[in-house]
């Protein structure tokens, strides 16, 4: 890629040992300590079930730490709340 972006894919199958793990980051050119560093993206279920979770005890930067930063936010018309 010619913006310096690397694209990595985990295997969903868990847990994903280490020699997997290991070639995967090879594959995508990078060091171990470079791995380490990078923000590991939890799966949408994992992320859904902390955003309720933020709701549910009214931790409102926890809330907003998920959603994008540009994200729009549309109420329905009519709606209760």
């Amino acid at each position: 890629m010619t913006n310096g972006e690397r694209i990595l894919t985990i295997p969903r199958h868990n847990p994903v040992n280490a020699l997997t793990m290991g070639g995967i980051v090879k594959d995508a050119g990078l060091t171990e300590a470079e791995f380490n560093r990078l923000h590991i993206i939890m799966n949408n279920g994992e992320i859904i079930k902390g955003l309720y979770n933020d709701f549910a005890t009214g931790n409102m930067p926890g809330v907003l730490a998920t959603f994008d930063e540009n994200i729009a936010w549309t109420e329905a018309e009519g709606f209760m709340y």
